[in-house]
Formats: structure tokens, sequence, C-alpha cells
């Protein structure tokens, strides 16, 4: 499944469940309703700042509208996907430094 597909599914089940049509979505966050129909459709995927919000919209956390339920690594990278490069760079920073101290761990 490709991260167009996820996202459309995942979007489409947040709307089935908060009862949000793409008029709605499309007012909550300032944009086009033919925007956002076409992510429903999985004809287009929104940019990363868009994203973002799209989850403060729903109030869910960003990876609910990106990952796919199935194994951890192909969920941070959907996640790293979309984020923004000031995000990129701070999460590389933090996963440097948790790297640093597993192996430093694991040395012991």
């Amino acid at each position: 499944m490709t991260n167009r597909e996820i996202f459309r599914r995942n979007l489409k089940n947040l709307m089935y469940r908060q009862n949000v049509t793409a008029i709605d979505l499309a007012k909550r966050i300032d944009s086009p309703y033919i925007t956002v129909n076409g992510w429903t459709r999985g004809v287009s995927y929104p940019r990363p700042e868009t994203m973002e919000k799209i989850a403060k919209a729903f109030n869910v956390p960003l990876f609910e509208l990106i990952s796919d339920d199935g194994d951890e690594e192909a969920r941070l990278l959907n996640l790293f996907r979309v984020m923004s490069h000031d995000g990129k760079e701070e999460a590389l920073r933090i996963m440097y430094s948790l790297s640093q101290e597993y192996w430093y761990e694991r040395a012991q």
C-alpha cells in the first residue's frame, strides 16, 4: 500500500468516526473543498504543513494519519517523510542521541 493510499484510508476513517464531511474539513483547515476531495479520492496528497493542520483539526497525533498498522519502522519512515525540514533535523538529532545511549549501555 502506498503512502497516498494509507493516508486516504486513515483520513476517511477519521472523517467517518468524527462525522466530518470534506466540506467541514476544508473549512476547518482553510483549504479548498476540491483539494480535500482529492485527498479523500486518493488522487492527491497534502504537504507536510497541511498534514499537521489536518491532524490538529481531528485532534489526533500526526502518525494516525500516515501510519499503516504494520511494522514500527514503516511508521517511523512515513512520519519522517511528512515532517518539515526543521522537524527532520530535530528528529535526527534526537535519534542520534538515543542511539549513542543505546550503544553505550550495550557496551557495558
